[in-house]
């Protein structure tokens, strides 16, 4: 309100995300923008030591760096190509819609303000064509974000669930990043090792899907 009255102000700068820490440079310069703020409302600013937070910053981004994980899938067609039509007409039966961009199909999360919970990535020009009904792919990924979705809203299980459908609806080998198979054994080692990441997170105060994990690894 325009009656209003504030005695302080506080301002943040985001110190860590996915494109690494912030800098000696980056920091002054949001220091330098703060100060003219206060030199225009007359009020006094105080700044945490640029080297501490920087630090800070680099010891964050470590932590992130080696708790980071986006799981991927890759559906190769066994028999020719897939009609780009179909793929988008058996990836809406299971709940996605489209995403950002022409290319990406999304599974929502829960609530309006939630990350997808899976992404499925087909080709970029594919997916630009005028005329949809005319383009084939040949593979697409389905991707899921550990650190952005909620461990209790059980992601995983909606990655492995909607890979096998997809694969078998579409008749799809399935691989990794690499083109090794994936069989059942290897998406139980897969679930182990997220299952220990998932509790990482949580020892460092960072739980998957919580607002702070989601800004960190953004």
């Amino acid at each position: 309100m325009a009656s209003t009255r504030y005695e302080a102000l506080r301002a943040g700068l985001q110190m860590v995300n996915r494109s690494g820490p912030i800098n000696e440079i980056e920091y002054s310069e949001f220091a330098q923008k703060i100060q003219a703020c206060a030199d225009s409302l007359g009020a006094t600013v105080s700044f945490p030591d640029m080297l501490e937070m920087v630090g800070c910053a680099r010891s964050l981004d470590h932590v992130a760096v080696n708790h980071d994980a986006q799981l991927a899938m890759r559906l190769h067609a066994r028999r020719g190509s897939w009609p780009l039509s179909w793929v988008q007409q058996h990836a809406s039966r299971h709940g996605f819609v489209n995403g950002p961009t022409p290319n990406r199909l999304v599974l929502p999360g829960r609530g309006e303000s939630a990350p997808a919970v899976l992404e499925l990535l087909l080709d970029a020009q594919a997916a630009l064509a005028d005329d949809p009904g005319n383009v084939w792919v040949d593979e697409m990924s389905l991707v899921f974000d550990v650190p952005q979705t909620a461990r209790q809203d059980q992601p995983f299980n909606a990655w492995c669930a909607s890979g096998q459908a997809l694969a078998i609806a579409l008749d799809a080998d399935v691989t990794d990043d690499n083109g090794q198979m994936l069989s059942a054994e290897s998406f139980a080692m897969i679930r182990e090792d997220l299952d220990g990441l998932y509790d990482k997170l949580e020892e460092f105060g960072l739980p998957a899907g919580a607002p702070v994990t989601r800004r960190l690894f953004s």
